[in-house]
């Protein structure tokens, strides 16, 4: 007889006993943990999934986007074609058309980085117009912009070496071209070193001369132009 068959449970079934049989339960699976959607989650929410262990967000972007930057716009109205910062930067202002009412003008940084200046419209006329003035206005104006302006009268305005005179002719602004002519620059005691600076608004009309051929030196050759001075040297003579 086995004795397995002894030892394990029986039950009967009408006539004798059967050992019956041993079940074993099944095994729990380990858990499946879902991570993607705690990342979407955390992107929806405005966190960033880091995919290769940086700081930066999903692809180098983040959610929400950073705030563009805080860019301020000139206190006054700049000159046409004047240098700019931000590509595509537009900045609002007023100006007064010839009946003395306000009107819109914008100021937008054009791809090369200059000041481009519109004018909008009034949609208001005034008949007679007011007579010419025998006023400047305090800040540089545009080529074309409206003005109402004695003909006769010559605005000035400081510029890097020579003045910037505009005219008010047939109510537009117009540069009047001028000479400049740069003063003459003194000459140092020393003959300076190429590079070094001198006057941004002189020129030399003839070099400095400086002979030290008695010292054994040479004889060198100094100009000033564009605000650097430029030394070359020559041989004593023979």
């Amino acid at each position: 007889m086995n004795i397995k068959h002894l030892l394990a449970p029986q039950r009967w079934n009408g006539r004798c006993y059967i050992p019956c049989q041993m079940h074993q339960r099944p095994k729990k699976r380990a858990a499946f943990v879902i991570t993607v959607a705690v990342a979407a989650t955390a992107v929806a929410c405005g966190g960033s999934v880091d995919s290769d262990g940086g700081g930066g967000g999903v692809g180098g972007f983040t959610n929400p986007p950073l705030p563009p930057p805080d860019l301020k716009c000139p206190a006054l109205l700049p000159g046409q074609n004047t240098a700019c910062t931000a590509t595509g930067q537009v900045c609002r202002y007023t100006d007064h058309d010839e009946c003395g009412s306000e009107i819109d003008v914008s100021a937008e940084c054009a791809p090369d980085r200059r000041w481009d200046i519109s004018y909008g419209l009034s949609g208001t006329s005034c008949n007679p117009p007011p007579p010419p003035t025998d006023f400047c206005p305090p800040s540089e104006p545009t080529p074309g912009q409206w003005c109402n302006v004695t003909e006769s009268k010559i605005c000035s305005y400081p510029s890097t070496c020579c003045e910037s005179p505009y005219q008010c002719m047939d109510e537009s602004w117009v540069a009047v071209p001028i000479e400049c002519n740069p003063p003459a620059v003194v000459c140092p005691s020393v003959a300076p070193q190429t590079g070094a600076a001198c006057d941004a608004c002189g020129q030399t009309f003839t070099p400095c001369e400086y002979n030290a051929c008695a010292a054994g030196g040479a004889i060198s050759y100094s100009e000033c132009f564009g605000g650097v001075w430029t030394t070359k040297q020559a041989p004593c003579p023979g």
